[in-house]
């Protein structure tokens, strides 16, 4: 594998990320940060991700993959970490929210998301099924920020998780 290198615009970027500690970036904060234009940024973000320094999340979004993960480079494997990216507001619940709490001893397939924006859909990203659930603004709450294996998440607190679950059972798998 060759060696991760950078330009003299790519390193830039890259720093800045690394030094405001920002995980993610979207082709317009890369325009932002770099004062260049739209086509200019994708093609900068499309370089980086080639050279392993950026891994797509969706296109126009993408997770940084800091220099201290060394010339292997991987890309961060936490569902959880990703679904976080995905919309704003959310929290993860149902029978994701399930597991992580020890409601239920096994993981489902798909990761539950609720949101208040958009539409009800699936989005797949690296291989793993994301379902965003529309929730009305009086039924989203109970949730708060937990540390879901390195990550920092919103999480359905465990008492929400059944109230969900118990709305709507076709997202809660297994739960005794």
């Amino acid at each position: 594998m060759p060696p991760r290198s950078l330009s003299p615009l790519e390193s830039k970027l890259i720093l800045h990320l690394e030094w405001e500690k920002q995980s993610v970036v979207t082709t317009e904060q890369a325009m932002q940060i770099l004062d260049i234009s739209y086509d200019h940024a994708r093609q900068v973000l499309h370089r980086l991700a080639c050279d392993r320094w950026l891994a797509m999340i969706r296109p126009g979004k993408y997770e940084l993959i800091p220099a201290e993960r060394g010339e292997l480079a991987f890309a961060d494997t936490n569902p959880l970490f990703i679904g976080s990216v995905l919309v704003e507001p959310y929290y993860f619940t149902f029978s994701t929210a399930a597991f992580f709490h020890g409601l239920t001893t096994q993981a489902s397939a798909e990761v539950y998301l609720a949101t208040t924006q958009g539409r009800p859909r699936r989005i797949l990203v690296r291989d793993k099924d994301y379902r965003l659930v529309i929730q009305p603004p009086r039924k989203f709450f109970g949730y708060a920020k937990v540390n879901a294996y390195g990550s920092q998440v919103n999480m359905a607190e465990p008492e929400k998780t059944v109230l969900d679950s118990l709305d709507r059972p076709v997202y809660a798998g297994d739960i005794i």
